[in-house]
């Protein structure tokens, strides 16, 4: 009969460590068969005048041949089992939510990514956070491991999930993905049950643009008074912005006026922007921006003319005196994106335009540039996705030491401001 395969680098069993004392007064313990960490069996003894010191000789000896024939200082084992597959999904959720907080404190994510993954486990304290908010630990957190833990089951879930939220069901199959992975290393799984579930697809024709006549409606909004929420003045240039460059509304509303230095040249017909930051809105604290976009390495854009004369006449209005001062603010704060997209509610309810979202109008660019340029690339380029090889390089900027081309489709977003009576600019609206 076979021996027992023994674990590499692993101890020898207790009943296997009984010194015995000779007739000459010396304990011994002789021939104890264990396993280097590399696989090969091998043989350690010891001996001393008392048992302590045999047993002493014994491990000094052990450690010795236990790295015999390797470099390898640590003995191969898999990490402590943290949970067993009758735990309870909220208990692995909470584990996973340590780790995230210790990653961002330890400064390896983000604070808006541990916001984000956070927020998709648990319902959000905040007065404005939905009742009906899809929720990890409300789904899944009072199945076991062992009942959610199935290729079949998970599929089911997250398909579940993209066809109510096809964003939140990518974020569930990261999280999820990420967590299985945990119990597959801690031992539960011997291949991860989420490597077989598909990612959600989220170009899935959810893409909106604005045609020509919702341009127009959507600029006459803006510039309706009566619908701009009390201190809001901001939504105006800055959803002309969004309109013009097709940047994340986050990324917008972070812009700097050292961002767009072109503004104080009345030359320069189409300024540049550096697009390198966005605004995050942690739960409890207010809005703050932070250096580095959402998702992507910062760039600049070309602005399209009329963009660039309506940025002029809104620095004209604020008349900053310092040029790291945010370009769009509310009461002298940032403005989260949320709030921006509570300013939008206002204006388009009861409108023509009410499924308009800020995100449209990333969606509004990317079409116009694909239509007037044929190129996907330039309008994954315009967007911040790649640096886009075959676009037009007009302008060059030198701030980290290099040359760095500008995205230009400015001659494409030109058309996107639409026809007006000429009431409809920054420089009408608060009498510049």
């Amino acid at each position: 009969m076979p021996r027992e395969a023994l674990e590499p680098g692993g101890y020898p069993p207790k009943d296997k460590l009984q010194p015995v004392k000779g007739a000459d007064g010396v304990w011994r313990l002789s021939e104890v068969r264990h396993r280097a960490i590399n696989g090969e069996y091998v043989r350690s003894s010891g001996s001393g005048p008392t048992r302590d010191l045999c047993m002493a000789a014994f491990w000094e000896n052990f450690e010795k041949n236990r790295f015999k024939g390797s470099v390898r200082r640590k003995r191969r084992t898999r990490k402590t089992v943290l949970f067993k597959p009758t735990d309870k999904m909220s208990a692995v959720l909470k584990h996973h939510a340590d780790v995230l907080r210790q990653r961002f404190e330890k400064g390896e994510i983000k604070e808006r990514s541990y916001y984000l993954y956070r927020t998709a486990i648990y319902p959000s304290d905040s007065p404005r956070a939905k009742e009906d908010a899809i929720k990890l630990e409300n789904e899944l957190g009072a199945f076991t491991i062992a009942e959610v833990g199935r290729p079949s089951e998970l599929a089911s879930y997250v398909a579940d999930i993209a066809e109510i939220a096809p964003g939140m069901a990518l974020r569930h199959h990261t999280i999820l993905t990420a967590v299985f992975r945990m119990l597959t290393l801690q031992g539960l799984y011997d291949d991860s049950p989420m490597r077989l579930v598909p990612r959600p697809d989220l170009n899935g024709g959810g893409q909106r643009a604005l045609d020509v006549d919702s341009r127009a409606e959507f600029v006459k909004l803006l510039c309706d008074k009566g619908r701009t929420p009390r201190n809001h003045d901001y939504v105006l240039p800055f959803g002309l912005t969004v309109l013009g460059t097709g940047v994340r509304p986050g990324e917008g509303l972070a812009l700097r006026w050292m961002d767009i230095p072109d503004l104080d040249d009345d030359t320069v017909e189409r300024a540049v922007a550096h697009i390198c930051g966005t605004i995050v809105k942690p739960v409890g604290r207010k809005p703050y921006r932070q250096d580095g976009r959402k998702a992507g390495d910062s760039y600049y854009v070309t602005l399209p003319r009329w963009l660039t004369s309506e940025l002029r006449a809104w620095k004209l209005v604020c008349a900053p005196t310092d040029e790291t001062a945010l370009m769009f603010t509310l009461s002298g704060e940032p403005i989260a994106p949320d709030v921006a997209g509570y300013a939008l509610e206002c204006l388009r309810v009861g409108t023509g335009l009410d499924w308009m979202t800020w995100g449209n109008l990333r969606d509004t660019v990317a079409t116009e540039v694909k239509g007037k340029t044929g190129d996907s690339k330039r309008a994954s380029a315009q967007l911040g996705h790649s640096e886009g090889s075959s676009m037009a390089t007009r302008h060059y900027i030198d701030r980290q030491g290099y040359k760095r081309a500008a995205v230009d489709n400015a001659e494409a977003l030109e058309s996107l401001y639409p026809e007006n009576d000429g009431n409809l600019t920054v420089s009408v609206r608060f009498g510049q």
